[in-house]
């Protein structure tokens, strides 16, 4: 299990810059979470899986690959998925697998954010969590004491496409 400290609060003058939004079925966490970070909407989101494959009825899994696809046609990456050991090794902005179930060999998925600390604000990290079945107090939280986050965590880091980022550093 990933240690975890007592949680610090999220600052009352930061503001999250994604808007949550709740996963409305069962497999619907990862798909929220794309939604979260390309502040689209999740039919908007689902509607694009479909046409990038996935099926719409019966079973399915959205792997990596349709991560990436996904993220790229909204100028963001999506890495391939990667391991860290701790927490402090995951990237600033990331789709992290939580709750993972070594029987079923899957987990849920939740929007993972790390924020810089910046003159007398300390660095601190959150997630936004689709879950639809949680209070409202977990669902944007620096207490992950709810999540079962089991080392090494997997994550697919999320990024700015390099080419757009280098266009907005030019202007």
């Amino acid at each position: 299990m990933a240690t975890i400290k007592e949680p610090v609060q999220i600052p009352a003058t930061y503001k999250v810059p994604y808007r949550h939004i709740l996963a409305e079925e069962r497999i619907d966490d990862t798909l929220a979470c794309i939604a979260m970070v390309t502040h689209q909407t999740l039919a908007d989101i689902k509607e694009q899986a479909f046409r990038f494959g996935l099926p719409r009825n019966g079973p399915a899994w959205v792997y990596p690959d349709m991560v990436s696809k996904l993220l790229f046609q909204w100028n963001l990456v999506g890495s391939e998925e990667k391991e860290a050991d701790s927490i402090a090794a995951l990237a600033d902005l990331a789709i992290l697998t939580v709750d993972w179930n070594d029987q079923m060999e899957f987990g849920r998925s939740v929007v993972w954010v790390h924020v810089r600390g910046e003159n007398d604000q300390p660095a601190f990290n959150y997630v936004l969590d689709p879950a639809n079945w949680l209070p409202e107090h977990q669902r944007i939280t620096a207490d992950f004491r709810h999540l079962k986050m089991v080392t090494p965590l997997a994550y697919v880091a999320v990024t700015m496409r390099p080419d757009i980022a280098a266009a907005r550093k030019a202007k």
